[in-house]
């Protein structure tokens, strides 16, 4: 684990950082180093360093610092101010409105640039566009999936009925056939066994013929190819 380091090795002779470090200590940590020069400062940071949890409160003042130093070099500062609940929900809504964070859309405002503006909303106005586009592409595809999902339900109703169409075609075909050769005019003369072996032998002609309609279905060439007359 990396060993912390300690006050008098993070503080440097350098004037800024001295004087950030009283600044920040009568800020923040209400001790103000005295006379205002590096040992007392390197005084107070000891001091802080030995006192209870003090590795983690100078951490703090490390990480303030290295913040401290990227706004400096990025031109960027902190600021905290007290808005009204009101004026912060506006600029909380405004700022969504143009999907951009606050602090980008206040800038904004104060720079009073129109080219700037312009360019915010000229942003905007092509991220609702690309929405809008999105929007119309997904409720096309809901649409087709939809109407797929509708043409296979009717599809399926219809292969329904095509299967019991043809068992009841069986049933009476061989019904038709048993009666005629019994020299009998109604199937009530038929005893339950009797009936019951019709009923059993229309099913497995009946599930013949729809598995080859459907093999002929998935493979229509073959087909073809065996009902195509054969030249000599």
């Amino acid at each position: 684990m990396r060993k912390p380091i300690p006050p008098d090795e993070w503080l440097s002779e350098n004037d800024g950082q001295i004087l950030w470090a009283i600044h920040h200590l009568s800020d923040k940590w209400g001790m103000v180093p005295y006379p205002q020069d590096r040992s007392a400062v390197l005084k107070v940071l000891e001091d802080i360093w030995r006192s209870d949890h003090g590795v983690d409160k100078f951490a703090r003042i490390k990480r303030a610092w290295n913040g401290h130093c990227f706004r400096q070099k990025n031109d960027k500062k902190t600021f905290s101010y007290v808005l009204s609940v009101d004026v912060a929900g506006r600029l909380k809504r405004q700022a969504r409105t143009f999907k951009m964070p606050q602090s980008r859309y206040l800038t904004s405002l104060i720079q009073g640039d129109g080219a700037h503006l312009a360019r915010l909303k000229e942003e905007y106005a092509k991220k609702a566009i690309r929405s809008k586009h999105r929007s119309a592409s997904d409720k096309e595809e809901s649409r087709l999936l939809s109407r797929l999902r509708f043409e296979n339900e009717h599809k399926s109703a219809l292969i329904d009925r095509y299967e019991e169409v043809i068992k009841q075609l069986v049933r009476e075909k061989l019904l038709s056939d048993e009666l005629h050769s019994r020299g009998l005019g109604d199937k009530a003369e038929l005893d339950d066994e009797k009936k019951l072996a019709l009923w059993t032998k229309a099913e497995e002609q009946a599930s013949e013929h729809l598995e080859s309609a459907h093999q002929q279905a998935m493979n229509p060439t073959d087909q073809a190819l065996i009902d195509s007359p054969q030249r000599p």
